[in-house]
């Protein structure tokens, strides 16, 4: 844990992060929980750089980051305890935040519904998931986002390395093992105007936050002047403004509402802004986020703003789905030499 976060401050050189415990041996819960801890302790130097506690837990009603504000929390449950009991357990404390994984088992809601999911990951090094998004919104969260990498034998914020006990074909089954693995990939941004333990948590619940697939991009959003994550009443035209600092040429910014996109802008720069004003009646939806790519294949994604109809939400007019992109071009590619093998396969 603690080459970790040296990994994490003096390397990919990040303000925050949390390298969590996964699948404990229940037998040696306490000798692995204090490492994290100890490291935690030592590296600890708010104002540069600020490390979290955390772990994995694995109930089946689907995958959970248990994320502590301070660090000298006890050993936890185990990682296998149901969500019911987990959620029970840790009882609305307002020191601990479970987020929603899509690394491994994503949530099943099904089975159980908490009574908050006050963090959410739309990107991993598995993907993006901004269908995770929709959902858990529908369902009536309100999340803040977050980018994860769930790395295991990478560098935090640097290159990943290969994992040779990964591959297509995953651990299950250990023959014919290839692709060496993801990048370290997504990352969260937490807006704070300092860099403080106090702070960052603050911000984490007030949800000042968004997500990018790994490239460093600066995001913003408001509403009539709220930041990403506020709750703004619709009664006459709302303000909406964007602004954004990409690392590549940016390719597409799309303003989503609900479950539509309502506008598109093709910049082609590497810098966006635009301010526009929508009328009560063009706002088809209760949330508002924007979503940025650039043209090297990266994403970047705002918490959603969270919009309060008096009168009920608005029929949509028209507008295409948030994911609807027109037809699918398969541009046939050059082929490679793989191609002679495919008979075998």
């Amino acid at each position: 844990p603690l080459s970790r976060h040296r990994q994490a401050r003096d390397i990919g050189r990040l303000d925050f992060s949390c390298p969590a415990a996964m699948s404990m041996d229940p037998e040696k819960r306490d000798s692995i929980w204090r490492p994290y801890r100890d490291a935690c302790s030592e590296m600890d130097e708010p104002g540069r750089y600020v490390p979290f506690l955390a772990y994995e837990a694995h109930p089946p009603e689907g995958d959970r980051q248990i994320f502590f504000k301070n660090y000298d929390e006890p050993t936890p449950p185990s990682m296998r305890l149901p969500l019911p009991q987990l959620e029970q357990h840790y009882d609305r404390r307002d020191d601990v935040l479970l987020q929603v994984h899509i690394g491994g088992a994503p949530p099943r809601w099904d089975l159980h519904r908490p009574r908050r999911e006050r963090l959410l990951e739309i990107s991993s090094g598995f993907g993006n998931a901004e269908w995770l998004l929709q959902k858990a919104l529908h369902l009536g969260y309100r999340p803040a986002i977050c980018g994860a990498s769930d790395l295991h034998l990478g560098l935090m914020g640097g290159p990943r390395a290969v994992e040779t006990f990964r591959g297509r074909f995953g651990q299950k089954y250990p023959l014919r093992q290839r692709d060496a693995a993801y990048g370290t990939g997504p990352l969260t941004a937490i807006c704070s105007s300092e860099l403080s333990r106090d702070y960052l948590w603050h911000a984490l619940e007030t949800r000042r936050t968004y997500a990018t697939s790994g490239a460093r991009i600066y995001l913003d959003a408001s509403i009539n002047g709220q930041p990403m994550g506020a709750q703004v009443p619709v009664r006459d035209a709302l303000r909406i403004h964007c602004t954004a600092h990409a690392c590549a040429t940016i390719e597409r910014v799309d303003l989503i509402c609900g479950t539509y996109r309502l506008r598109t802008w093709r910049p082609g720069t590497l810098d966006f802004a635009v301010d526009l004003s929508l009328e009560p009646a063009q706002l088809p939806g209760a949330w508002i986020y924007f979503r940025l790519q650039q043209t090297d294949g990266e994403y970047a994604w705002t918490t959603p703003i969270y919009i309060e109809h008096p009168s009920g939400v608005p029929a949509a007019d028209k507008e295409p789905a948030w994911n609807e992109d027109g037809p699918l071009n398969m541009r046939p590619g050059a082929g490679s030499a793989a191609e002679t093998h495919l008979a075998q396969l």
